[in-house]
């Protein structure tokens, strides 16, 4: 990562309000642990943005946000257009940034936006919730948790939007990955490797009472061919905490395998599936490096998904009069496991 990249991640920190106006960022030797990059390189980004006027070097009192990054269109009047990214975390405490999916999603948009002119400005769902929609935004990209509940502001003041998630019920356009075909298609190759009997498994995260609409989806496509199939399956959901103890629930899995006789673990969360060691695994969700050799994947471009958005996004802000869209982005796949060995 360059020094032009981390600075462009701490200007993001500080729009989205993780680093609030007037605070201080963390010093350089913690900077340098959350990007992986030199101290060298640290300095020079903390200086590019001292010279925007962004940042403030304050002594022994650290390094201090002076002013919010201005939106690109305020820098330059050739850019016309804004686009606002908000992401509603069901995570306590969690910044946009902060989770891998969002932040890959939101580099699409980036990328979109960088490409066509247009500016981007993004909000932690913390400084939408007080502030709402700056009146310079000319469309929104929004996911997350609850849009229903936001969604309807935004078409009020008759700003083009869309939406990350898959919302039946709502009359907007919506860009986001098919978890029913990734379950589906999961439970599909299940049966063409020759396993009978699969662990299902599933995160439900520690602050939450129920599982992921996404997850849900995957489950719900998963179980729909596991019957086309004829496959016998055992669910298990497992939280935050137990993952916190990977050798802990590595022996749990292994228990309820030998138990039920399954043969194959299919994880719909996306987890590392080095959790689930000992079994050949599908995972539905991320492409991840892993000490588990025995994996498939059935993952999704998160960044061609943000990029996709953002596209839709300025067709319809360039021609209102649009029929509804819903896109569904077909999976993506990495298959290394062989066919079971009978007997």
């Amino acid at each position: 990562m360059k020094n032009k990249q981390v600075s462009q991640e701490i200007r993001y920190k500080i729009m989205s309000g993780e680093y609030p106006l007037h605070g201080t960022i963390p010093p350089e030797r913690e900077l340098t642990q959350i990007f992986g990059v030199s101290r060298v390189t640290i300095r020079s980004a903390l200086q590019r943005l001292v010279e925007e006027g962004v940042l403030e070097r304050n002594g022994r009192c650290g390094t201090v946000v002076k002013n919010i990054p201005l939106p690109e269109r305020q820098k330059n009047s050739n850019q016309k257009k804004t686009i606002l990214y908000v992401y509603f975390s069901s995570l306590a405490d969690k910044r946009t940034e902060q989770s891998a999916k969002e932040g890959m999603t939101y580099l699409g948009v980036e990328t979109f936006a960088n490409s066509h002119g247009f500016s981007l400005m993004v909000q932690s769902e913390y400084n939408y919730l007080q502030n709402g929609i700056p009146a310079f935004v000319d469309g929104v990209i929004m996911g997350g948790k609850d849009l229903l509940e936001h969604l309807p502001e935004v078409r009020s003041k008759g700003i083009p939007v869309v939406a990350l998630s898959l919302i039946p019920a709502a009359h907007v356009d919506m860009v986001c990955w098919d978890d029913f075909g990734a379950g589906s298609s999961a439970a599909l190759r299940a049966a063409q490797l020759g396993h009978k009997n699969i662990l299902l498994t599933v995160l439900r995260y520690d602050d939450e009472k129920y599982l992921q609409p996404s997850f849900r989806r995957r489950i719900a496509g998963f179980m729909d061919q596991a019957f086309e199939s004829g496959l016998s399956v055992k669910k298990y959901v497992y939280t935050e905490e137990k993952l916190a103890d990977p050798a802990a629930l590595q022996k749990k899995l292994a228990g309820l395998r030998e138990k039920s006789g399954c043969t194959l673990t299919v994880d719909c969360s996306g987890q590392n599936p080095a959790v689930f060691r000992g079994s050949p695994v599908i995972s539905i969700g991320a492409l991840l490096l892993t000490e588990n050799p025995e994996t498939d994947f059935f993952y999704c471009d998160q960044e061609r998904i943000g990029y996709l958005a953002a596209k839709r996004l300025a067709a319809v802000m360039n021609n209102p009069g649009l029929e509804r869209l819903r896109l569904l982005v077909p999976i993506k796949t990495k298959f290394v496991l062989s066919k079971l060995k009978k007997g």
